[in-house]
């Protein structure tokens, strides 16, 4: 049980740190004037991640992997940063902009944890 536990906060340590790399990207800097592209980007991955591990049964997947996967995608998901990205947009007087980020957003997290669903399905066969 401790190796689980030890390789969730290794998994959330690594997720955290491609979220920081990815906030880095002079590429989704640019975008920041209108829709929060990196924001959308690592929160639609780690909501694919997390979907595919939920999906996966246990004899596809062992408990420490299921650990590690979960944890990844938790460091990697940001919703706090979200939550203060959508809210400085409404504080800077970007109300459009804060509603198209926050549909958009939530609807990429929801069809990308259904392609996880459908990944692992695929993975595991009939």
């Amino acid at each position: 049980m401790i190796i689980e536990y030890l390789l969730f906060a290794i998994g959330s340590g690594l997720g955290g740190m491609f979220r920081y790399a990815i906030s880095l990207d002079p590429l989704f800097k640019q975008a920041h004037g209108t829709i929060l592209l990196d924001t959308v980007l690592v929160n639609a991955i780690g909501s694919f991640i997390a979907g595919f591990t939920a999906s996966l049964s246990t004899r596809a997947v062992i408990a420490e992997t299921r650990s590690f996967m979960v944890g990844f995608a938790g460091g990697v998901t940001t919703y706090s940063a979200f939550s203060l990205e959508t809210l400085h947009m409404l504080h800077s007087g970007h109300g459009v902009n804060a509603l198209v980020f926050v549909m958009f957003s939530v609807t990429a997290y929801v069809l990308s944890a259904f392609a996880g669903f459908v990944a692992a399905d695929y993975v595991e066969g009939p």
